[in-house]
């Protein structure tokens, strides 16, 4: 799911260098999805990286350039730099958004999407302008670590409930073959207990989920990959700034160099 070795890595590149350098892997995806038009779709809970990730594939933004987070509340597009034949589709992630999310199921159930995204992150997933002590799950004299773990807890079982909901239209889908990446981000923060993470998504029920549509749809048309990357490198903090899970100490920016470009490497690999 992970490199743990940064021996791929150019010494000397930024994040922005490195998307820049990998983006032809994206142009030749333009090219040669069928139809004229490359649509990718990425769900996801609200919080995982999303919009991040859009950004960085469409190459709008410095993804090294910190950001708050912001809660989407409209389905974003973004247009691959200097190909316009190619769109990013991002339906936002906060439940309540139904309608923008059914509209992106019957793109996904008509075949619109060869290339499908879930963005996950073991849960941690950013807050709203909010203090950790304002969430409805805290409860008074709860220490951060205490919080932070049924926080957590309670946002996986979202991204499985999530990926449950994604997988009807994906069985549905008039796309061959439809093509498949889980995208566990954050590793800045989970990266100590990535042996954890790792069988977390693929030894459970998200990976029988996976399995359910692979037998749906048949390996010849239906594949899924797991990768994975820090997206930017902040740890865990609440709306208001308050620190609750700092970044690993064995994490490093050469480690996500080697994560990034590996998930660019799976894309390319996508389009052969």
């Amino acid at each position: 799911m992970f490199k743990d070795t940064i021996e791929v890595v150019s010494t000397g590149l930024s994040i922005y260098e490195l998307v820049n350098k990998s983006r032809p892997s994206l142009q030749r995806l333009v090219k040669r999805l069928r139809g004229g038009e490359a649509k990718i779709v990425v769900f996801g809970a609200g919080g995982t990286g999303k919009t991040t990730l859009g950004k960085m594939l469409a190459g709008e933004s410095d993804p090294s350039i910190l950001a708050d987070y912001e809660e989407s509340r409209t389905t974003e597009k973004f247009n691959f730099k200097r190909e316009q034949s190619g769109i990013i589709i991002i339906p936002p992630g906060q439940g309540r958004r139904d309608d923008e999310w059914l509209a992106a199921f019957r793109q996904v159930s008509d075949g619109k999407f060869r290339i499908i995204i879930n963005v996950v992150s073991y849960g941690y997933h950013s807050f709203r302008e909010i203090s950790y002590v304002s969430d409805k799950l805290y409860q008074q004299g709860m220490t951060v670590e205490e919080f932070v773990e049924i926080y957590t807890e309670k946002c996986r079982q979202k991204e499985i409930n999530q990926l449950k909901e994604i997988s009807t239209p994906i069985k549905m889908s008039k796309a061959v073959p439809t093509l498949m990446l889980t995208l566990v981000s954050k590793q800045d923060i989970w990266w100590q207990d990535r042996d954890v993470v790792t069988k977390h998504y693929s030894d459970s029920e998200y990976n029988n989920t996976i399995q359910e549509i692979l037998s749906t749809r048949g390996t010849a048309n239906f594949s899924h990959e797991y990768v994975s990357t820090s997206l930017i490198i902040n740890g865990f903090t609440s709306g208001t700034g308050e620190p609750l899970k700092s970044i690993a100490s064995d994490y490093s920016q050469p480690l996500q160099f080697a994560n990034l470009a590996e998930v660019f490497k799976k894309i390319d690999e996508f389009c052969q």
